[in-house]
């Protein structure tokens, strides 16, 4: 099992590391969590078209519960986290997945 991952942000030139977390961290983790599956259970049997109608609605509603894990996972102040571009919050979010 990973204790440490290292993740290159380019946006910020930066290298953050994602280390395994202190057990009162997975609770404010799962604490934020809590909510997004609410959000998520909304694209439940939905079509392409009305997917791209709610999406931006489920994007918007999630992404502070996502910034606010990362910010929690890495250290990184949520203004750092809230520059990052698409592919590193997603590849950042993997990674403390994965650690």
């Amino acid at each position: 099992m990973l204790t440490e991952q290292k993740v290159k942000l380019e946006t910020l030139d930066l290298e953050v590391s994602v280390k395994k977390m202190p057990i009162g961290k997975y609770a404010e983790v799962f604490n934020i969590l809590e909510e997004l599956p609410n959000q998520l259970n909304q694209l439940d049997g939905i079509n392409n078209e009305n997917l791209l109608r709610v999406l931006p609605k489920i994007v918007s509603k999630s992404l502070p519960e996502v910034l606010k894990v990362l910010s929690l996972a890495t250290d990184l102040e949520i203004e750092k986290v809230q520059q990052l571009g698409l592919d590193e919050v997603v590849d950042l979010f993997a990674t403390v997945l994965e650690v």
